[in-house]
């Protein structure tokens, strides 16, 4: 049997990534004998090179991921395929599919949608349809079956590994990284391993589909042993050669017991970069210098909003500023470079909460920062609220994270793309302001915000101009000397930050 995959990232904005669901059932699949293989489709150009995969692979079943922004692109796909290939075997599965299952009766041509964890009723249905045997009963699978309407659905429970986990750790990255080689702009030395070991968040916050899928799960988490998950990244590293690593975990250190034994191990038999996810609440000092010691790259926390009305009561992350910061000291009193995590566009969010966001950010000095636009996942507390306020632009199109979905009453469009955009202007101006208030007078209000990020902008572009000025002026010979040093550079392995009496400077990690 066969098995073909469309991955599909049309309207995501994080560039080329693995999906970590696809990679596991692939390795899954193939581990029993099943060959799999992939479509990543980025864009409508791909339309015609999937099928011509789908003619030349021969596939008996094939998946489609999507995330909520994507499922009309799954629903144009599949019904292109279902004309050209009627006996193919089409399951759509993802977050998206699971919390909202009911997408089977929208995109009539699939054949079943994959609630849950997909690795065993994959091999499941591969096994049976090779056997000749119904399938309408495997468990995880809601599948369509033939009746006068032909609507008849079967909705069998869930899926869930229950003591299996150690099995579910062996990520296809060879199938991704085949098919990525067909992309110009791909370039394998800039990507990440990418991996995931604990699925499953117990936190509620209404923003996270992770709320609505724990009640999918009955609130259980997949947690493989540390030991298991040490053997499959050396597995994977192995075999993808790879030197900077990603760890997905939602909580990382959470479970105190889990994460002290899993970073032990790491530190001794890996020991490689490697970026992962904090929640603010769930470490302390010990656990930070477990992270040092591990060979930690960077590390991305959630603040989400710098206003406690937006953080705490709206997004339901009941975390004080105080924790916050406290937080990023112990992270930067170590050295770890952290990415900030942060939303604009949360329903009751107005300009006047947001600029809270800016100034806590400005207060983190040395802390980068990363902005997403609100994007209301189906299923959460949110998207209910959107809905129930009728807030939801159903005509908005555009990249998730990136372009606002929601018409606020209080918050336009226009200033969210405007804050968006401007977003580390604000931030540089707000340090400023902080160091020098007796030079920067004009504070940051939702009415003189346009007016400051113009005049940063501007000088900005006064720099560029000076520094292209200054190039210019260097002969051909030293300019070109200049290039090649800065491309060895860029070849160098990853950096981390590294502390010389007073001054932080970043130094290839060893």
């Amino acid at each position: 049997m066969k098995a073909l995959f469309f991955y599909i990232d049309t309207q995501t904005s994080s560039g080329y990534t693995t999906g970590l669901g696809i990679a596991s059932i692939s390795g899954y699949l193939r581990k029993h004998g099943v060959t799999t293989d992939i479509v990543y489709y980025k864009s409508d150009k791909d339309f015609g090179y999937s099928i011509t995969k789908v003619s030349e692979f021969s596939p008996d079943i094939i998946g489609f991921y999507s995330t909520s922004s994507n499922w009309r692109t799954v629903e144009m796909l599949s019904k292109a395929l279902r004309k050209r290939y009627r006996n193919i075997f089409q399951v759509y599965g993802g977050v998206h599919a699971t919390l909202v299952p009911d997408t089977l009766k929208t995109i009539r041509s699939l054949d079943a949608v994959c609630v849950g964890y997909g690795e065993v009723p994959m091999l499941e249905l591969v096994e049976k349809r090779t056997g000749g045997e119904a399938v309408l009963d495997i468990k995880g699978l809601w599948i369509r079956y033939d009746d006068k309407t032909g609507s008849g659905i079967v909705k069998n429970p869930p899926y869930f590994p229950e003591d299996r986990f150690d099995e579910f750790l062996n990520f296809d990255y060879e199938i991704f990284f085949r098919e990525l080689s067909r992309f110009q702009d791909f370039n394998k030395d800039a990507y990440r391993l990418e991996t995931i070991f604990i699925r499953g968040c117990p936190f509620r916050c209404s923003f996270c589909c992770n709320n609505a899928l724990s009640e999918v799960y009955g609130n259980r988490v997949f947690m493989p042993s540390p030991e298991a998950s040490i053997r499959a990244l050396k597995e994977s590293l192995k075999a993808a050669k790879m030197r900077l690593i990603e760890i997905h975990d939602d909580t990382f250190t959470l479970n105190k017991e889990w994460f002290r034994e899993f970073i032990e191990r790491y530190a001794n038999a890996v020991n490689l970069p490697f970026i992962c996810n904090l929640r603010v609440g769930t470490f302390g000092e010990d656990d930070v210098k477990l992270l040092k010691k591990a060979n930690i790259h960077s590390a991305w926390v959630g603040i989400e909003s710098g206003n406690d009305y937006i953080r705490n009561e709206v997004m339901k992350k009941p975390i004080s500023k105080k924790e916050i910061v406290r937080a990023f000291d112990l992270l930067h009193s170590y050295n770890i470079h952290t990415i900030t995590q942060n939303i604009i566009g949360v329903p009751r969010e107005t300009p006047k909460h947001f600029l809270d966001t800016i100034r806590i950010n400005a207060e983190l000095c040395h802390a980068d920062h990363m902005l997403s636009v609100f994007y209301p996942y189906p299923k959460t507390e949110l998207y209910d609220l959107c809905i129930k306020k009728g807030w939801i632009d159903r005509h908005a199109s555009g990249v998730e994270r990136i372009e606002p979905v929601l018409n606020l009453p209080n918050f336009s469009k226009k200033k969210i793309r405007f804050y968006f955009k401007n977003f580390r202007r604000l931030i540089k101006y707000q340090r400023f302001r902080k160091q020098r208030p007796y030079i920067y007078l004009l504070p940051l209000t939702p009415q003189t915000d346009w007016l400051i990020a113009e005049v940063i902008r501007c000088g900005e572009r006064v720099m560029q101009i000076t520094a292209k000025a200054a190039r210019s002026a260097i002969p051909a010979k030293t300019r070109h000397r200049l290039r090649l040093q800065k491309q060895r550079i860029s070849c160098r392995p990853p950096v981390g930050w590294v502390r010389y009496g007073s001054l932080r400077r970043k130094e290839p990690i060893s």
